[in-house]
């Protein structure tokens, strides 16, 4: 059988990096896999599964790779000064692993127009997907994983890594390390595994999970799914309607623009709804809930909680929950409830108030303001405006003044 060209490969004069082009010349169905491992010395050995075997004929600065025949083939040459390694792989369903170089050996990995495997070694890689459905595994070291077009599967694998994703729905894992990951447009899924990560999910309407350490989660365009997971994270909704999770950890929870839910979850947690229509539910301990502007629906859960309507006029629900709370409604026609616990309750406009079981304290302020103590010794009092308010005590012993207006009592 004739020889025929296979690869081609060159030695860069700066950098002394060898790269090695896939150009397989093979049927069409054909997937090749290309293997790098590091022999004694400088012998880098390269061991291709694909259309025929191969041979190499290094001349000065660059090296032949003809050959023939059915049946891969190891090819060796040595590389004086080599500190990297390039691989770029043509069309077809390709892999390229290079997981058992050293650590000081840098390794590029670029795939072709197919369905691609690239594997890093265990120093700091860089891996690109190309076009196609591409899985792309770091390894160990600080790398940089990219997509490119496709849908795409990246893990960084352990160390400090830098995950991109592109404009189709991808799935980035950070793995171990902080890391750092971005998943680009397209309906994206994003982990950041161990240690102290940030995500960003991009345009269109992902999901991330920060996973254990303090993570950072921004959920970008779209309508978002995040969850903090363990220890204190930060979460952003950014623009859509997003629902927020914080789990674990004292968390901090901002859903900007769009209608956003938030729940803070266990521990001691901050929730901000900003803008538009939002539902804020603090979860466990002692949590700061503020829906900011228009008509938003805060529970406080159990613990010690501080709930903040927001100052504008549009009209919120505000429950306390369980515990001593403290709800503050705003200029708006809210409806707040303490629910158990001495709670404390003032909002202007024209408002219902309900103590809840507990020593409570109620105040009206501005408006007609409607306001029940129920169950313990409360303290009620409806403003000093012209406003007409009607005052409960409820059970027990109450102190009520309907201040000024047409008030009953």
């Amino acid at each position: 059988m004739a020889e025929r060209p296979l690869f081609s490969a060159s030695l860069s004069i700066s950098g002394t990096v060898f790269e090695y082009v896939d150009t397989t010349i093979g049927p069409v169905a054909s997937a090749n896999t290309l293997i790098i491992t590091k022999l004694p010395g400088s012998i880098f050995k390269f061991l291709d599964l694909g259309a025929g075997g191969a041979g190499i004929t290094p001349s000065g600065d660059s090296c032949t790779v003809t050959g023939g025949g059915d049946s891969g083939s190891e090819v060796k040459c040595t590389l004086v000064g080599t500190t990297g390694i390039n691989v770029t792989l043509a069309g077809g369903n390709d892999s390229a692993d290079a997981s058992q170089l050293p650590s000081n050996i840098k390794v590029q990995l670029y795939g072709g127009s197919g369905n691609d495997m690239l594997i890093g070694g265990i120093g700091a890689d860089i891996l690109d997907g190309g076009s196609g459905n591409d899985t792309l595994l770091g390894g160990s070291g600080n790398d940089l994983l990219t997509g490119s077009a496709g849908i795409d599967s990246l893990d960084g694998g352990a160390n400090n890594d830098r995950l991109f994703g592109d404009s189709e729905a991808d799935t980035l894992f950070g793995n171990t390390g902080d890391d750092s990951l971005d998943g680009g447009s397209g309906n994206d899924s994003l982990d950041g595994g161990d240690d102290q990560d940030v995500l960003n999910g991009g345009t269109e309407n992902d999901t991330l999970v920060g996973g254990t350490g303090l993570d950072g989660l921004d959920g970008g365009g779209g309508n978002d799914s995040l969850d903090g997971g363990s220890e204190d994270d930060s979460l952003g909704g950014n623009t859509g309607d997003d629902t927020l999770f914080g789990g674990s950890g004292n968390d901090v929870l901002a859903g900007s623009t769009g209608n956003d839910s938030l729940l803070g979850g266990t521990e001691n947690d901050s929730l901000s709804g900003e803008a538009r229509l939002d539902t804020l539910d603090g979860g466990d301990h002692d949590d700061l809930l503020d829906g900011g502007t228009q008509s938003d629906t805060l529970c406080g859960g159990t613990g010690n909680d501080t709930l903040l309507g927001g100052g504008d006029a549009a009209s919120d629900s505000l429950d306390g929950g369980a515990d001593d709370d403290s709800l503050v409604g705003g200029d708006g026609n809210d409806t707040e409830s303490g629910g158990g616990g001495n709670d404390t309750i003032d909002s202007a406009g024209d408002d219902s108030m309900l103590g809840g079981p507990g020593d409570d304290s109620l105040n009206g302020e501005a408006g007609n303001d409607t306001l029940v103590g129920d169950a313990g010794n409360d303290t009620l009092y409806g403003g000093a405006d012209a406003g007409s308010d009607s005052l409960d005590g409820g059970a027990d012993n109450d102190s009520l003044g309907g201040g000024g207006g047409s008030d009953t009592l």
